[in-house]
């Protein structure tokens, strides 16, 4: 399994989102309420995730997502302090931030 790589930055806090999906089903009764149940056992989170990096930082980040696009990785939860497994959702965008300075933005889901 590929692990996060040491020389990229961790999320940045600010700019940070983590939810849980909706992992409750709800099916409709003739009379009372919905039934329910769990469409997993384990729930999917979404992360929206930025760091911030230069250019050469930024080809690291490039590379390490058409190695990694499709398989889960070993990442530091910011949140929880936990190391997770994700899987991408997005691929990096980048926005300049001024000179050689960017900002990535990703999103990732927590898988394991």
């Amino acid at each position: 399994m590929a692990t996060w790589p040491t020389t990229l930055p961790e999320f940045e806090t600010p700019g940070y989102s983590d939810a849980e999906r909706n992992n409750v089903i709800r099916s409709p009764n003739s009379y009372g309420p919905a039934k329910t149940r769990q469409r997993t056992t384990m729930p999917l989170r979404n992360i929206r995730g930025q760091i911030q990096v230069d250019s050469a930082s930024s080809l690291v980040l490039d590379q390490f997502y058409a190695d990694n696009a499709a398989i889960p990785f070993d990442k530091l939860n910011p949140r929880t302090g936990l190391t997770g497994q994700y899987k991408f959702v997005t691929p990096p965008s980048y926005t300049n931030l001024g000179g050689d300075e960017w900002l990535a933005s990703f999103d990732v889901e927590v898988v394991g």
